[in-house]
């Protein structure tokens, strides 16, 4: 089912698979691609943002690979 064995809470049905790691198997982001991108130029419209602002981004994203190929770019904030 993907969820995590929990020995408290006794279950009908029983598994051999339960004696696995329970972490994630890859990083948050990480995909297989049949090609490779590169990301470039990438500018903010602001460097700072208010609580109720907006901030927009733009960046070039290129397909370097040899084959057609999508990419997802993401962006990550963190209130300090």
């Amino acid at each position: 089912t993907g969820r995590p064995y929990n020995a408290d809470k006794p279950n009908k049905y029983t598994s051999r698979y339960f004696d696995e790691a329970n972490g994630a198997l890859y990083p948050f982001g990480y995909g297989l691609s049949y090609t490779t991108f590169t990301v470039s130029d990438v500018k903010l419209s602001a460097p700072t943002m208010k609580r109720d602002g907006k901030v927009t981004a733009s960046v070039q994203v290129t397909n370097t690979g040899k084959r057609e190929g999508a990419t997802v770019v993401q962006m990550y904030l963190q209130d300090v």
